[in-house]
């Protein structure tokens, strides 16, 4: 999926000026009235810090995955939350 058709705002941004930017993947932070849900990174993105073996720091991020080929972000995302946590939701987009 093309970027700027999915964000045309950042069509002026300097750094993207007369660039393609394709956009290959979106995550989103999932909430209710309980919690906030972030996935676990997976295992190759682990590391220890100074080659401590006894501390293992582990990275959260949000729930998302792959745009299929013909897919809008927000199916994707409705996709992916469903996928991952078994649930429909709503979602919900930041005021501009």
């Amino acid at each position: 999926m093309d970027l700027f058709q999915a964000l045309p705002t950042l069509r002026r941004h300097a750094l993207l000026s007369g660039k393609a930017v394709v956009l290959i993947g979106v995550s989103t932070i999932v909430c209710d009235e309980a919690a906030y849900y972030f996935e676990i990174s997976k295992p190759k993105y682990w590391h220890h810090p100074g080659g401590d073996e006894s501390t293992t720091v582990i990275g959260v991020g949000g729930i998302g995955g792959n745009i299929e080929r013909g897919e809008t972000i927000l199916a994707c995302l409705h996709r992916e939350v469903e996928e991952e946590l078994g649930v429909r939701v709503r979602l919900e987009t930041p005021a501009q």
